[in-house]
């Protein structure tokens, strides 16, 4: 919640700010359950007070079986154009490690 401003447009922009961020979807980041690739774009996402989806897959052979078979096509389905992890999505954002 953005503090209120004085000045002319102080109370507009506040609720300017408070429509966008009740419209705004909290964006997903997905990665094995452990720091690797994603941890950088976890602190990023701290420092800078977004809210998001942690979705950690456990490093187990039945999360390893799942991401493969069903969920890693799904992101084809999605809208990604790789599906690579860590991943994050925000609404129609769709980025992946590329290489």
């Amino acid at each position: 919640v953005v503090s209120t401003q004085s000045g002319r447009y102080g109370r507009g922009i506040q609720i300017l700010f408070e429509i966008v961020a009740f419209i705004m979807s909290k964006p997903t980041l997905g990665y094995w359950g452990l720091r690797g690739q994603a941890e950088c774009i976890r602190y990023i996402l701290r420092y800078t007070g977004i809210e998001w989806n942690d979705n950690q897959l456990e490093l187990t052979m039945e999360q390893f079986n799942q991401y493969f078979g069903v969920d890693k096509p799904a992101m084809f389905e999605r809208g990604f154009q790789l599906a690579n992890l860590p991943y994050l999505e925000d609404g129609d954002v769709k980025l992946t490690q590329s290489v």
